[in-house]
């Protein structure tokens, strides 16, 4: 009920670009709060004097993250170099390891920072695309996509707030101590909000595509089912779906390229990060009682992994629903009945071999493929280097 509420009050929206500041609000405004997005987005406001306000806005905001991380990523190593790993078995390789993933988160968040105001005119690029294929459908499924776009994305950023909220809580509880939880919010938590919500706007833009594909789709399961005569009527139709899945095919391909670097870098990181928590699990729950402390940390550890495999899903599980769905597009062509039309056959054959040269799934700047095949080439990696740290935490450690 709720939902058709909020598909009713937008209906009178006509102008897809406001259609689409509206579905896409949320997101951006979270992002920008936290410098994962550019404050002047031009392709939303032509007003100058608005965006210089923006701009400077920004880089108040950029200075004061960037203080904010350099200040808790100094302390946090300092912290797990003197009071941490001391009780602990730690060779070379484990140690840097363990500063490594507090870098890695750094170097993220040095990354969103900047490449989302050197690459602000790609927004501009990629939003504008999205208008021009709104405008494309006409009204067909528009209010309801971007609805319930705007929906599922504030849904996931309030699951996703109220998630970190838990994570930051246990541990405050578990060390009991301010410098430490300050510090561990700064090093740890900040940096991974900042990536899960530049990796949310990139799963935005994904499952747009995804959407209007499914939309494409539609139109050609009822041209097949309603295919009886008059076929040049049809030609039209098959010719503009032909068009707008292209330019979604295209709108997918550049957004994997522009956020290429930054899932590298989650990828990276967060097989990192797993390893080093399993380790610290391992290490904690090797050859000691069962009791509340263990408990308390066995969860903790948890909710890590949880939230590290959760960056994965956001960017695989998108990029897995559109590459099904423009495969599924090739099945219902190969589906459409043969007619004594010459025209409509050409329009359909030139359909079929566009989305023959489109199949294959994306890849991160062609590093590797982006599909859930990925999580297990992870985990399969994981096991592998758990069982070597796990070799290498029998050796000494390093001496103060």
């Amino acid at each position: 009920m709720i939902f058709k509420n909020k598909i009713s009050a937008v209906s009178n929206i006509k102008d897809a670009r406001d259609a689409l500041r509206y579905s896409v609000q949320p997101l951006v405004r979270w992002a920008q709060l936290f410098d994962a997005a550019p404050f002047p987005i031009k392709a939303f406001s032509n007003n100058s004097a608005h965006c210089m306000r923006n701009l400077k806005l920004g880089m108040i905001c950029q200075a004061i993250w960037a203080g904010t991380l350099i200040a808790a990523t100094s302390v946090s190593l300092v912290y797990k170099r003197r009071w941490r790993l001391d009780g602990l078995n730690v060779p070379f390789f484990t140690y840097v390891l363990y500063n490594m993933e507090i870098i890695l988160g750094l170097l993220n968040c040095t990354i969103v920072h900047i490449c989302c105001q050197w690459k602000r005119p790609r927004y501009d690029n990629v939003l504008n695309q999205m208008v021009s294929i709104l405008n494309e459908f006409g009204k067909f499924g528009e209010e309801q996509d971007l609805v319930w776009l705007r929906y599922q994305f504030s849904k996931y950023l309030l699951v996703g707030g109220f998630y970190f909220v838990v994570i930051v809580a246990v541990d405050a509880t578990y060390y009991w101590k301010v410098i430490v939880s300050v510090c561990t919010t700064g090093a740890y938590f900040v940096p991974n909000a900042v990536q899960f919500l530049s990796l949310l706007q990139y799963a935005y833009v994904v499952i747009f595509a995804y959407r209007k594909c499914r939309a494409v789709n539609a139109i050609l399961l009822a041209v097949r089912y309603s295919l009886r005569s008059n076929f040049k009527s049809y030609c039209s139709t098959i010719r503009t779906l032909r068009k707008q899945h292209m330019l979604l095919h295209r709108l997918v391909f550049q957004v994997n390229r522009d956020f290429g670097v930054l899932i590298i870098l989650a990828v990276f990181s967060v097989l990192v990060a797993i390893s080093i928590t399993c380790l610290e699990m391992y290490q904690y729950t090797h050859e000691k009682t069962l009791n509340f402390s263990t408990i308390h940390y066995v969860i903790y550890s948890a909710l890590w992994v949880l939230m590290y495999v959760c960056k994965l899903l956001i960017v695989l599980i998108p990029n897995h629903l559109m590459v099904n769905e423009r495969d599924l597009t090739g099945m219902i062509l190969q589906g459409l009945p043969l007619v004594e039309s010459k025209e409509f056959t050409n329009e359909t054959l030139k359909f079929s071999r566009q989305v023959l040269l489109q199949k294959g799934p994306y890849t991160a700047n062609g590093v590797f493929v982006l599909d859930l095949t990925l999580l297990v080439h992870i985990f399969g990696a994981l096991a592998t280097y758990l069982v070597i740290l796990i070799q290498f935490d029998q050796s000494p450690r390093i001496k103060n």
